[in-house]
């Protein structure tokens, strides 16, 4: 038998506090910037007519406030603490799910 009280509405995360005394989005906002800036160096993201880098910053702007502003700018950055850590260590990761897993902020980080 098991007796589980459970609070809908409240999200129980483990805490993050960004290097630097920033904040969780502007810590994110860095990463995605320092990521974006990695990919333009490796060759991964390559820029022309379609798709230009203001579309790409305008991008990242617009997820970082819907991300931030659904509270879930902690959340992101821990899944990257972890996700990056296994492929510091040769662990395959997956492409995770759903639109966040899918989003550009996520893919930069």
């Amino acid at each position: 038998m098991c007796n589980f009280d459970f609070t809908f509405g409240t999200t129980y995360l483990p805490a993050f506090v960004p290097p630097d005394g920033l904040s969780q989005k502007s810590y994110l906002e860095k990463l995605a910037n320092d990521g974006l800036l990695q990919k333009e160096n490796s060759g991964e993201i390559i820029y022309d007519d379609k798709f230009t880098k203001d579309d790409y910053k305008y991008r990242i702007s617009y997820e970082l406030m819907v991300v931030s502003s659904m509270g879930y700018a902690g959340y992101y950055l821990i899944v990257a603490d972890f996700v990056n850590y296994a492929k510091s260590k040769g662990i395959t990761t997956g492409p995770g799910r759903g639109s966040g897993a899918g989003s550009l902020l996520a893919y930069l980080i």
